[in-house]
């Protein structure tokens, strides 16, 4: 059981962070700002960080859904390396 929990929020964790990554740079294509895909390339930790942009009033409801599959995926993280300790311990 551990093992199918463990492996559930490293596939939640890689989900949230695709999502919040493909969000964060549709915003910034729809404002105008880094674009291109390069800008993932050279700068991808400016896409794991949280969108703090100014957005048009239209695209509120985006930038919040981009800011929480960053938290959705860091709580991901958390329980994934829980999950991995206690398993870890556990078969030892």
């Amino acid at each position: 059981m551990l093992n199918l929990l463990h492996n559930l929020s490293g596939f939640l964790l890689f989900i949230a962070f695709v999502s919040k990554i493909i969000i964060h740079y549709y915003l910034d294509f729809l404002h105008q700002r880094k674009l291109g895909l390069m800008s993932l390339i050279t700068i991808p930790l400016y896409y794991l960080k949280r969108y703090t942009n100014q957005v048009e009033n239209r695209y509120v409801i985006l930038k919040t859904i981009c800011n929480l599959c960053l938290t959705f995926a860091l709580i991901s993280l958390v329980l994934n390396f829980i999950f991995g300790v206690i398993i870890y311990f556990y078969k030892v």
